[in-house]
């Protein structure tokens, strides 16, 4: 089971460390091999997203509530400066 840790911690999650999770020989080349194929196949991206292949979705992503907060508050202003092509400056952080 330790070795289930140690490659889980090195690769990341995805496929490939769903495949090689119970592989007794975590050496490098099968380290190497599972990190490969959580890469190359995309299914890392979709395992986080969803929550799948050994991955755990992140708790918030996006502060949505001050997105639209900021657009609502100026989106006279948004509008012209996109018209013009002008970039407008980010909100001020509310800590």
């Amino acid at each position: 089971m330790a070795g289930s840790a140690f490659a889980a911690g090195n690769t990341g999650c995805g496929l490939g460390t769903t495949i090689f999770k119970d592989t007794q020989n975590q050496s490098t080349l099968v380290q190497v091999v599972a990190v490969t194929t959580n890469g190359t196949l995309g299914n890392q991206t979709f395992g986080i997203s969803s929550g799948t292949s050994e991955c755990t979705q992140p708790a918030k992503v996006v502060r949505n509530e001050r997105l639209n907060e900021f657009v609502q508050a100026n989106l006279d202003d948004l509008a012209r400066d996109i018209s013009a092509g002008r970039a407008r400056p980010s909100p001020p952080s509310r800590s």
